[in-house]
């Protein structure tokens, strides 16, 4: 079983304003922090085709129901990996995501774009969340997903104060 997370962040940036801003690690602590991590850190490796692999690890407070507490403990370790390829013709780009909470039995994997628009560009995400737990799996999910969704309305808004 896995439930679907979709979700976009609009930035005010064409799409080359946006990339540096995405692949700049202090943006990435900080969108962390802005999310409630407790510590975070960032890696950024650019190639020399345009693409990066960004990967960013976060401390979270576990502010989860109780029949989720046993899985993360008081903690969530969050490990995201996004691999960004070169940009198209347009300035978009595509990725492929994966994210790791620890030593739980919870992951998500997807896909993002990059796409310009008429204001700036928009960050979409099409993601599956998996919880590899009996009986409670799709509760985890769904816990998981609405998390992410306002990890991204956080993201978005600490976007637009981004310099």
């Amino acid at each position: 079983m896995s439930t679907p997370v979709i979700g976009a962040i609009k930035h005010g940036k064409n799409p080359a304003e946006a990339w540096a801003m995405l692949t700049d690690p202090d943006y990435v602590v900080g969108k962390g922090t802005a999310q409630g991590a407790l510590s975070v850190e960032a890696e950024v490796e650019e190639f020399d085709d345009g693409g990066a692999v960004i990967v960013s690890r976060r401390s979270l407070p576990a502010e989860v129901p109780a029949f989720a507490r046993a899985l993360v403990g008081q903690t969530i370790d969050l490990v995201e990996t996004q691999t960004w390829s070169a940009p198209d013709a347009s300035g978009g780009r595509s990725c492929e995501l994966e994210v790791t909470f620890g030593s739980s039995p919870v992951t998500m994997s997807g896909t993002m774009r990059l796409e310009p628009n008429t204001v700036g560009c928009t960050v979409h995400l099409d993601a599956l969340c998996t919880a590899k737990v009996p009986f409670i799996g799709g509760k985890v999910e769904a816990l998981t997903r609405d998390q992410t969704l306002r990890a991204i309305e956080t993201e978005e808004q600490f976007a637009q104060t981004w310099a």
